[in-house]
């Protein structure tokens, strides 16, 4: 009811007459503290009721509502911070949306829960206002690693394409080492190790030529184990 009241201040009078005609029903407890909350009998007709709003009016709705939650999320963040963004994303503030989303992403990444992880991270990386090569950089990077973890070999080509697509862009030999290596694990994982040498091989010499001690020490370590193996 708070929520709706952030809405139209007199909405929540007219919950009781909805509990009546059976379209809405009131929970025992509610997810935010001090608020009553009531939800839809079912989705259908959540969905047909949100048809008949017209789209500026939509917009208006999603902003203050994102705003709502953006003020309440707290402790619950991690359930609410990609329902957030998409309401900033609805509303047409795709700025605030890519700063939830990818909120919402590293809580995700630090849960495990990868599949959410993926669709956070492409939500932010098909966003035009994503402009920032680095931040969008870091995304792919991030994205890279969760679809190693899901063994997608498609998704996980894909986006060490689009890493070692941003490295040429930024024209950064460190952020190449980073992306060769990436490349010569996922040759590695698909079996093909004379690729997989050749690759780490390169990320030594761009590593070195940076100083990227970190990519340097994953790709002596990726040859190493190709050696052993």
């Amino acid at each position: 009811d708070d929520a709706l009241h952030s809405l139209d201040p007199g909405a929540p009078a007219m919950l009781h007459a909805l509990e009546q005609k059976a379209m809405v029903q009131a929970h025992v407890e509610s997810a935010f503290p001090g608020t009553r909350e009531e939800a839809f009998q079912h989705h259908l007709l959540h969905q047909v009721t949100y048809d008949t709003v017209l789209k500026g009016d939509r917009r208006e709705a999603h902003a203050r509502t994102a705003a709502w939650l953006a003020a309440r999320v707290g402790d619950r963040e991690a359930e609410y911070l990609a329902v957030t963004a998409e309401h900033y994303e609805r509303a047409g503030d795709r700025v605030h949306a890519l700063d939830w989303y990818e909120r919402a992403a590293q809580a995700a990444v630090a849960r495990f829960a990868n599949q959410a992880a993926w669709t956070y991270l492409s939500r932010m990386l098909a966003m035009p206002e994503l402009g920032d090569t680095r931040r969008r950089w870091r995304a792919a990077v991030k994205q890279l690693a969760v679809a190693d973890l899901l063994a997608d070999r498609e998704r996980h080509r894909a986006a060490a394409d689009e890493c070692s697509r941003l490295a040429e862009v930024l024209d950064d030999d460190a952020l190449r080492a980073e992306s060769t290596v990436s490349q010569a694990l996922l040759a590695d994982r698909l079996g093909d190790r004379a690729g997989a040498a050749t690759l780490a091989r390169r990320a030594v010499e761009l590593a070195e030529r940076s100083d990227d001690t970190v990519s340097a020490a994953l790709a002596h370590a990726e040859l190493s184990w190709l050696a052993r193996e």
